[in-house]
C-alpha cells in the first residue's frame, strides 16, 4: 500500500474568536450585555470582539477565563491564529497583485539553474522570488541586489534589468557564503601577482585557487552563470566591508575571463567603495572610471612598453604570439584578444590560441 499523501489545509477564510465567544454565550444563555457587565467592559467592546473588529488582549483573555471557563491561552491562541490567517489572506491578494511581474523575471532559467524552486502556482512562485530577492514586494525588486555596481558589458547591447538584478542577487547570496578575512589592499596586490600567472592555466582547479587567494586577502570572487539577455561579463560591488568580484564567464574564453577579472580588480584598487556604477553611459565620470579599469587590466596583463615593442618590432605570427606570451608568463589567447581588440590582426586570426574554460560550462 502506497503511503498516503497529506496536504496542509489552507482555508480561504478566517474565523474570528468572537464566533466562539458568541457560541459559548448562547450555550450559557448569556447576552453580550451580561458578559460586558461581568468583565466590566463596554458593550461596544464585547460586540466588536464578537464581530472580529477588536482583538482579544491578554487582559481580556484572563477575564474570559474567569467568566467563560476556557483558559486565557485558549483565547490568545484563537486570536493569534485568526490574525495570522487574516495576514495570510491579505498576503495572497498581495501575491496575486504581483503576478504581472513574473513575465519580466527570467523565472524559467532561475529554476533550471537551481536558484529558486519550482512552485505549483503563481502566488507561491511570487513568494519564492520574494525570498530570493529579499523583498516583501516584487515591485521593489529594483531596490534588491547590488544597488552600487560597476559591470563590464559590450557597448552594443544593454543588459535586461531583470536579468541583471537576479544575477547580482545570486552573486550576493553566493558571496555571503564565502569565508573571507578582512580586506587587506597590500595583501590583495601580492595575491594578484600570483593570480596573473594562473592565466596560463585552463585546468578545473584554477577557479578554486583564484577564489582561495582572493578570500585570504578579504575579496570575495564568485562565478554566477549568465542569464539570457544579461550581456554582462562581470561586476564589482561591496557587501559591507567586503569587496566582491562577480563573473559570468559569458564568452567562456580565457582572454575575456582574465581581462574582465583584472578590470573588476581595478575598481577595487582604484575606486574603492565610491567607485560604483549603475549605468555605464549615464555620467561622464562613469565612462572615465571604466576606461581607467580597462587601462589597468591592459597594463596588468600586457605592459604598454612590451606591447609596443612587440607590435612594432616584427611580423605578427602565431609563433611570435606564443613566444611573446611565454616571455610575459601569460596565456597566448590573451595576446590574441588584445591584438584583435586593437585591430592589429583580423578578428578571425589565431582564435585557436584562445582556450575554452571547461569548468565554466559545467
Amino acid at each position: 500500500m502506497s503511503p498516503q499523501k497529506y496536504h496542509r489545509y489552507n482555508p480561504d477564510y478566517a474565523i474570528a474568536p468572537g464566533e466562539t465567544v458568541k457560541e459559548l454565550l448562547e450555550n450559557r444563555c448569556m447576552s453580550q450585555s451580561d458578559l460586558a457587565s461581568r468583565a466590566d467592559r463596554p458593550v461596544k467592546t464585547i460586540n466588536e470582539i464578537i464581530n472580529g473588529k477588536a482583538a482579544i488582549t491578554p487582559e481580556t483573555a484572563i477575564q474570559f477565563e474567569k467568566i467563560l471557563g476556557q483558559p486565557a491561552s485558549f483565547w490568545l491562541n484563537l486570536e493569534n491564529n485568526y490574525r495570522e490567517q487574516l495576514a495570510r489572506l491579505e498576503e495572497i491578494e498581495s501575491l496575486k497583485e504581483q503576478e504581472d511581474v513574473l513575465k519580466s523575471i527570467p523565472v524559467r532559467h532561475m529554476i533550471e539553474y537551481g536558484w529558486i524552486k519550482q512552485q505549483q502556482d503563481k502566488p507561491n512562485l511570487v513568494r519564492e522570488l520574494q525570498v530570493f530577492f529579499g523583498v516583501s514586494d516584487l515591485k521593489n525588486i529594483d531596490k534588491a541586489g547590488a544597488a552600487s555596481v560597476a559591470w563590464r558589458k559590450t557597448e552594443k547591447f544593454k543588459s535586461d534589468k531583470w536579468a541583471l538584478t537576479a544575477w547580482l542577487r545570486k552573486g550576493e547570496i553566493d558571496s555571503a557564503e564565502t569565508v573571507c578575512g578582512s580586506f587587506d589592499k597590500n595583501k590583495f596586490k601580492t595575491a594578484l601577482c600570483k593570480i596573473r600567472e594562473f592565466t596560463q592555466r585552463v585546468d578545473d582547479a584554477v577557479w578554486t585557487d583564484i577564489v582561495k587567494l582572493c578570500a585570504e586577502s578579504g575579496v570575495s570572487v564568485v562565478y554566477v552563470r549568465e542569464l539570457p539577455k544579461l550581456r554582462a561579463n562581470g561586476a564589482t560591488y561591496w557587501l559591507d566591508k567586503k569587496p566582491v568580484i562577480q563573473l559570468s564567464l559569458r564568452h567562456k574564453k580565457n582572454d575575456i575571463l582574465w581581462f574582465t577579472f583584472f578590470h573588476e580588480v581595478a575598481h577595487i584598487l582604484l575606486h574603492g567603495k565610491k567607485g560604483v556604477f549603475v549605468e555605464l553611459d549615464q555620467e561622464d565620470n562613469i565612462k572615465e572610471k571604466e576606461q581607467e579599469a580597462d587601462n589597468y587590466a591592459a597594463e596588468m596583463l600586457i605592459p604598454a612598453k612590451e606591447y609596443k615593442n612587440f607590435i612594432d618590432g616584427q611580423d605578427i605570427t602565431k609563433q611570435a604570439i606564443i613566444q611573446f606570451a611565454h616571455t610575459l608568463k601569460i596565456a597566448p589567447g590573451i595576446v590574441v584578444g588584445r591584438l584583435q581588440h586593437d585591430k592589429k590582426i583580423e578578428i578571425s586570426w589565431f582564435n585557436d590560441l584562445k582556450m575554452p574554460l571547461r569548468w565554466a560550462t559545467q
